[in-house]
Parts: structure tokens; C-alpha cells; sequence
């Protein structure tokens, strides 16, 4: 009588298999979540831009209505707006490290560093992209 089944060769083959496979899913969707994550600062520094500019028009200065664009010179995004303080939260909620916000009353430059290195950065001038160095810290108040 012939048995019908599998053979413990077989079974552990199939494991196996399965194995590799969800390993290959679970790398793949790793990098993606990362990706969506950088994609999603960048989207948030674009809009930050322009409630940036808002800040500007309504003070015509980044420093003002007090604190300005930023909380402290050197330090945090402020929350003087309901937009920046939206956005702020938006961006802590996908970044590992802290903003990166300095002002004068004519320049700003706020970066935020990546998942993957590198850093998101926007300023004044209208740059928005991804930087090698955190420009904000380097150059002041220009994406470089």
C-alpha cells in the first residue's frame, strides 16, 4: 500500500522556500517604508516653504510675529502658526532627528536629516532638495 503524504525532505524544502521569499518581501518593503518616509519630509519641507513665505508677508521679516520661523536661533521649528506647527508635526512624526531652523529677518533655511543620509533642505532662495552635509549648520541660512 502506497502512502500518500509528504516526506520530511519535502516539507523542510518547502520552508525553505518560504522562508527566502518573505525574506526578499520583507527587505523590499523596508527600503520602500524608507522611501516613503524621505519622500514625505521632502513634501513637508516644500509646503514649509511656503507658510515660510506667509510668515514673511504678514511680518515682512522671518522673525517675526515673535519667535518667528523659528523657536530659538539655531534650534527648533516654531509654532507661531497653526501651518507651522502642523507641518512641524508632520515632520517629527517621519524623522528620526530634530529640525534643523535658522532665521534673520530676510533668510531662513531649515533642513532635516534622512532616513538613508543625507539631508531634505529648504531656504529662502527657493532651494528644496537633498544635501550631503546639513547645510543649515554649515552655511547658515542657505541650502548648499
Amino acid at each position: 500500500m502506497k502512502n500518500k503524504g509528504f516526506t520530511l525532505i519535502e516539507l523542510i524544502v518547502v520552508i525553505a522556500i518560504i522562508g527566502i521569499l518573505s525574506t526578499v518581501v520583507i527587505v523590499n518593503v523596508n527600503r520602500v517604508r524608507r522611501e516613503a518616509r524621505n519622500a514625505a519630509i521632502q513634501a513637508n519641507l516644500a509646503t514649509l516653504k511656503t507658510e515660510a513665505e506667509f510668515v514673511f508677508i504678514d511680518g515682512n521679516s522671518y522673525l517675526t510675529p515673535s519667535p518667528g520661523l523659528c523657536a530659538t536661533a539655531g534650534g527648533t521649528l516654531s509654532t507661531v502658526t497653526d501651518g507651522l506647527r502642523r507641518i512641524g508635526d508632520a515632520i517629527r512624526a517621519q524623522a528620526d532627528e530634530p529640525i534643523v531652523c535658522h532665521a534673520t529677518a530676510d533668510a531662513f533655511c531649515v533642513s532635516v536629516p534622512l532616513i538613508d543620509g543625507g539631508f531634505a533642505c529648504v531656504d529662502h532662495l527657493g532651494h528644496s532638495g537633498i544635501v550631503t552635509t546639513n547645510a543649515c549648520l554649515a552655511a547658515g541660512n542657505a541650502c548648499l
